[in-house]
This record gives C-alpha cells, structure tokens and sequence, in this order.
C-alpha cells in the first residue's frame, strides 16, 4: 500500500519498483520509496545546458512540496527566487506568486528546505544562509 505522506521525486520510482520486487536497495541510494513516507520537498537542480560545473556555472533549483512549487537560480552567491506556484489553488501553475509580499513565508520555508537539502553546496558557493533571496520586485497596488 503506498504512502499517503510526503511526495515521491523520480530517484523514488526506481526505489519503489525495487521495494516492489523485494530487492535490497545499496546504501548509497538516495530514493524513497512510494510505500514509505516520502520527504516533505523535493529539489531538483541543473546547471542548464553544456558542462555541469558547480563551482562556476549558475544552478537552477526548483522545491515542490504538496502544495508549493518555487524555482530559483543560484548567480555566484546570491540566490534569487524567479517563480513561486500554489500547486493546489493552481494545478496549471498559470499564476506566479514570488512577488506577492504574502508569500514571503512559504518562500522562506521552501529555501529552508533547499538549504536542508544543498547547504553543503550553497556554503561551498558562499551564499549567506541569513540573508534572504532576490525576488521579483512587488507587482503593483
């Protein structure tokens, strides 16, 4: 039966046709499987086209949680967030949220959870974990 909590990101369907057919997953294997509880975010990154360099190249970043999907890019060390989407209000994620002052909570929580997830990488970046992202200007009154 599978798990009614937390998402599933696509390195958890390889783990739940594993759990599926009763085969051990190796320790270094990240994926959650479907049938148990899943992490409450997922992040997905890319470095965009040509050569993955870390180090030097921008990193795009996009959290989805149940209800929330926010994408971002990491310029040098400064994070800014470009989109910011209510999933369950907006299934077609047609209206872009990361300019409204009201959502300046769930954009915080969502950094939270991809600084949870890619501190190591966002610190070898220098980007200061108390400073808060760029985002959109406001849209006006």
């Amino acid at each position: 039966q599978p798990s009614a909590e937390g998402i599933v990101d696509t390195m958890g369907i390889a783990s739940t046709l594993l759990d599926a057919l009763d085969v051990p997953k190796h320790a270094s294997f990240l994926g959650c499987s479907a049938f148990a509880r899943g992490p409450v975010a997922v992040i997905t990154e890319t470095a965009g086209r040509g050569n993955a360099d870390v180090e030097r190249r921008d990193l795009y970043f996009t959290v989805t949680t149940a209800q929330y999907r926010m994408m971002s890019v990491l310029k040098q060390a400064q994070l800014h967030v470009l989109h910011l989407f209510d999933r369950i209000a907006d299934p077609e994620e047609a209206n872009d949220l990361a300019r409204r002052e009201e959502q300046r909570a769930s954009i915080n929580t969502l950094i939270g959870h991809l600084f949870t997830e890619r501190g190591a990488l966002l610190a070898e970046r220098g980007v200061d974990a108390t400073a808060p992202p760029l985002t959109p200007p406001p849209l006006a009154s």
